[in-house]
């Protein structure tokens, strides 16, 4: 069997339909179809039911994408083993996470991880919803309050505490409330300000917590956003006392298959290198006592 048969069953399996697997693999859609009937004409079994809402699997299909699944395994890892050959890690990972904490923490430590690891390219997806990780649209995910999935392998990276802040001329006693809000999920932030029967006062939300906080630099409001932001910004005054408001989990979640090739081993040790420091600074702004 054709190994690049087994990829169009990878790609229509992730991508849905035809249509998009193909543009994914860089052929035509019609090409794509030939060669999955001509699969399913030599092998004696139908793989996908095709439908108008796509392509889903049969018991067959299922069997071909698990073993698939296995020899893509092996063919990076053994890629990824001749590349690093006396080089060190080599290729692509692509990080999708919050675009606060690309902004504001990944990128300011990328140089460091740039000059250690030459042979790697970095690029970095900032999005609430995420890539799926099952369908390779990325290699490595950073998220709060995140469910894994399809075997996901998931670790802790580290403690994230919001507090309050808002502008320091801003009229407090009448400050209306922002917050990060995602569509998709009752994250921690809303929960928090339900839970305090602040609904009415909420004027503003935004899937982007870069909005958020520029919201609370532009005086719109008072909102939750992470420490590490709000005590380096000499425009905005803490409202909080001591301990957080909240403390978030930061996760790091990889497919299995990718997690022990040598480029992302290599970014997964940046990454908990850049939160141990993190986390230092982070009591260490705590010690001071920079809230009010």
């Amino acid at each position: 069997m054709d190994w690049n048969d087994l990829k169009l069953v990878l790609a229509i399996h992730r991508a849905g339909n035809l249509k998009r697997a193909a543009k994914t693999l860089k052929i035509d859609q019609s090409t794509a179809g030939r060669r999955l009937a001509a699969l399913e004409s030599d092998i004696g079994s139908i793989l996908f039911v095709r439908a108008r809402s796509g392509f889903s699997l049969t018991d067959s299909g299922e069997v071909a994408v698990r073993r698939a699944r296995e020899i893509e395994q092996q063919i990076t890892l053994f890629e990824d083993d001749l590349q690093s050959a006396g080089q060190g890690p080599v290729g692509l990972v692509r990080i999708v996470t919050n675009a606060w904490i690309i902004s504001h923490i990944l990128v300011p430590r990328l140089p460091e991880f740039l000059d250690r690891h030459p042979q790697i390219r970095v690029h970095l997806i900032g999005e609430t919803s995420g890539r799926n990780l099952s369908k390779r649209e990325a290699e490595i995910a950073l998220w709060f309050e995140r469910s894994v999935r399809d075997h996901e392998i998931s670790f802790n990276l580290g403690p994230v505490p919001y507090a309050i802040y808002a502008r320091k001329d801003a009229d407090l006693a009448n400050l209306c409330w922002v917050s990060f809000w995602d569509d998709m999920a009752n994250r921690e932030p809303m929960r928090w300000i339900e839970d305090r029967g602040e609904l009415d006062n909420l004027r503003m939300t935004s899937t982007d917590a870069t909005a958020v906080y520029s919201a609370v630099k532009t005086g719109i409001g008072k909102a939750l956003i992470p420490m590490r932001i709000g005590d380096a910004d000499p425009d905005l005054i803490c409202l909080s006392g001591n301990p957080p408001e909240i403390v978030r989990t930061l996760k790091t979640i990889v497919h299995p298959d990718l997690v022990n090739t040598p480029r992302i081993m290599a970014v997964i040790d940046w990454l908990q290198g850049v939160f141990v420091d993190e986390i230092a600074k982070q009591e260490k702004m705590q010690s001071a006592e920079k809230c009010l």
